[in-house]
């Protein structure tokens, strides 16, 4: 597991879009940044919050994003770019969103019908004006179904909210921001991790991808400066802790709907709708 950094003399480049990569220089002086790979663009995996819950689940120097982390974020917006993270059009979830949606009033490579997308929407619609790349994996329920894919992205949150809930962040098709809820841990829901912005990074425009990370899979991520923060621009997919531990891949409906019967802690990932074709799309 490594985190790949690569200088590129003078010139910082911004990711303005996710999926056609459009870049700006800024002469910003010597600054480590990365071009995306936009074969990154996928929904990846889902997990149980039992998995997020080990602590071992993000790759090396990042962590699973906190209510503070996503606080930070929405705040950052708010204070920075007069961004409400309310249900409007112009609400921070929509500029969080990858711009992929069907019938995008982007046009071009983001006005799409082919996965991983947004459903349509005539008011919400994805700007990824930050590089986040949010995309809809929908999730999976206690009773092993899968639902909702292009429709909601459900992100878990690390920390416990009850006994039996926890906590996580919602953004739908038909809405403009990134709200909070909670749910059963049971849940199959997608994880976004993210790192503190180093001293040599913090003056970085906002979208700068400042990293290549690689988990202990060998899966690749985008490390995206907002703010003060690095956040990976790509749901997680990794099958192992950070220790080397595989987490179990419950791929029978009845088998997942079993861990919630019986209130099961372990750890536990999968691929929406049992097959890998929804994890890597190109």
């Amino acid at each position: 597991m490594e985190t790949i950094r690569a200088s590129i003399g003078i010139e910082q480049m911004q990711a303005k879009t996710d999926v056609e990569q459009l870049f700006a220089a800024v002469n910003l002086g010597s600054a480590a940044a990365v071009v995306g790979d936009p074969s990154n663009v996928a929904y990846r995996r889902l997990y149980n919050w039992f998995a997020v819950n080990t602590g071992k689940l993000a790759p090396s120097g990042y962590r699973v994003a906190s209510n503070d982390d996503y606080t930070a974020l929405v705040d950052h917006l708010s204070n920075e770019y007069d961004i409400p993270n309310t249900n409007t059009a112009g609400g921070a979830g929509n500029k969080l969103k990858s711009c992929r949606q069907v019938s995008s009033p982007l046009g071009g490579a983001c006005a799409t019908s082919t996965h991983p997308r947004w459903n349509s929407n005539a008011t919400h619609y994805g700007a990824n004006d930050f590089g986040f790349s949010n995309l809809p994996g929908g999730y999976r329920a206690t009773n092993g179904s899968y639902s909702s894919q292009g429709a909601v992205s459900l992100l878990w949150v690390a920390g416990e909210f009850s006994g039996f809930d926890a906590s996580m962040k919602r953004s739908w098709n038909t809405t403009g921001d990134l709200n909070s809820t909670a749910d059963y841990k049971w849940y199959g829901f997608s994880v976004r991790c993210v790192r503190d912005a180093g001293i040599n990074e913090t003056g970085y425009t906002d979208g700068t991808i400042v990293e290549k990370v690689e988990d202990v899979d060998g899966n690749i991520y985008d490390g995206v400066k907002i703010g003060s923060q690095v956040w990976l621009a790509q749901n997680l997919a990794v099958t192992k802790l950070n220790d080397e531990t595989p987490i179990d891949n419950i791929d029978v409906n009845a088998d997942w709907a079993a861990l919630y019967s019986a209130y099961s802690t372990s750890p536990a990932y999968c691929n929406y709708g049992n097959t890998t074709t929804n994890v890597f799309l190109t």
